[in-house]
């Protein structure tokens, strides 16, 4: 069982995502960090994402502690789909676990509650943290490499493009109710 609950993103979680924000070190791997951001910038963003029909942004929370932000852009009613994301705001959180947990809670929102067909998401080629988190712990698939996508430090770099379907979800759902024995009694 899940000690990490999500939450609706709100305008009061800017205090927490203040403290995140503008750390080189949390968010790095993100191409549109490229300059500091102010406090009334990131205010004016958290509001459009509130609002905003396409993104669904969740804060979650361990015993009531603020651990980042996991959410579903990009959504897309037409084709039931919708581009994951995560950050873990408190380096101290790292490697607890917290990752694994929120994406799984994330990944319930998406395919219970929103109802789409398809997660997907894309990871430096070179984050071997994203490629255990995703591919190995979460059980999401790779459906390609996106060839110099991303431009950091003078250089290009691949990502790597992931997803899961709902069918994947629901038979991994499955496996874990039935705590993986697949024999027949």
């Amino acid at each position: 069982m899940s000690d990490v609950s999500l939450r609706l993103l709100e305008l009061s979680d800017l205090e927490q995502i203040m403290t995140w924000i503008n750390d080189p070190e949390i968010v790095g791997n993100f191409g549109w960090f490229g300059k500091p951001v102010s406090r009334e910038e990131e205010q004016q963003y958290l509001e459009r994402l509130i609002a905003s029909s396409t993104d669904k942004v969740y804060s979650a929370f361990s015993g009531g502690e603020y651990i980042g932000q996991v959410g579903l852009h990009e959504l897309d009613d037409r084709n039931k789909q919708g581009r994951l994301s995560i950050i873990i705001g408190n380096k101290d959180n790292w490697g607890r676990g917290y990752a694994h947990q929120m994406v799984d809670a994330l990944l319930d929102k998406a395919f219970n509650d929103l109802h789409v067909h398809k997660v997907w998401g894309v990871f430096l080629e070179q984050n071997k943290k994203a490629y255990r988190l995703f591919i190995e712990k979460c059980g999401f698939r790779i459906e390609g490499i996106l060839r110099q996508e991303y431009y950091r430090g003078g250089v290009y770099h691949d990502m790597i493009r992931i997803a899961m379907l709902e069918d994947e979800y629901w038979a991994r759902a499955w496996e874990q109710a039935d705590g993986g024995d697949q024999s027949v009694s």
